[in-house]
């Protein structure tokens, strides 16, 4: 009798031992952009060949992850998460088409302190901005504001084409970014990944701007510098 005693208080405590098998896996990743479209942000891993194949099997130096909102985090900021082993994280539902990155589900994050790799800049009209490694971004002009007016109802949003030059130790590009996102909102060049975060100021009822009004404000990451 003792035995059987002993035996079944063994097997209780043997069975509470046992901790379930975890789906998540744990990553460092910075926020290099938004997706303006979905509010959602766009997560750079210095590690992409270990998440690809555990996590998604869709390769990209960028992620989106689909529920982390934007206005929690800032461009540049570094977070470690936990993402989901999950086949189809499933990204937001709009009218408007956006710039397709593979989608990751976060289940966890915590944010950590780390050294400036990506930079935040706005540059008013005819006006340029040295960052990060000599980077020089220029802003050459606006090639056309359809923005809806505040206070204006519109059958969709509209979009403003930022010109822009850049010049990478002495490599020099001309680029456009949008404001909308169902067009092109970002871009890398020679390991230099622009965004365009923001343009003012923002058309009004009755009000015309003036191309001297415009600030573009941008983020500068040099993806070689993320650890």
């Amino acid at each position: 009798m003792k035995k059987i005693v002993l035996i079944y208080f063994f097997v209780l405590a043997t069975v509470g031992c046992v901790k379930e098998q975890s789906n998540e896996a744990f990553f460092d990743a910075q926020i290099v952009g938004y997706n303006l479209n979905c509010s959602t942000c766009l997560l750079y891993f210095p590690n992409d060949s270990v998440i690809v194949g555990k996590i998604t099997h869709e390769k990209g130096s960028i992620y989106e992850a689909v529920n982390l909102n934007q206005k929690d985090f800032k461009i540049g900021e570094w977070i470690r998460v936990g993402i989901e082993n999950e086949a189809n994280p499933q990204p937001c539902i709009t009218m408007y088409p956006s710039f397709k990155y593979p989608y990751i589900h976060i289940t966890k994050y915590v944010r950590r302190v780390e050294e400036k790799t990506i930079d935040t800049i706005e540059v008013a009209y005819g006006n340029c901005i040295t960052t990060l490694e000599n980077t020089k971004v220029c802003f050459e002009g606006v090639a056309g504001d359809s923005r809806c007016p505040k206070g204006a109802y519109c059958l969709w949003e509209g979009n403003a084409v930022v010109e822009l030059s850049v010049d990478i130790q002495g490599s020099k590009h001309k680029i456009e970014l949008n404001t909308n996102s169902s067009f092109r909102t970002d871009t890398i060049i020679r390991n230099t990944h622009l965004s365009i975060v923001s343009l003012r100021p923002y058309p009004e009822i009755g009000k015309e701007i003036n191309v001297k009004e415009y600030v573009v404000a941008l983020s500068v990451a040099k993806l070689h510098m993320l650890k």
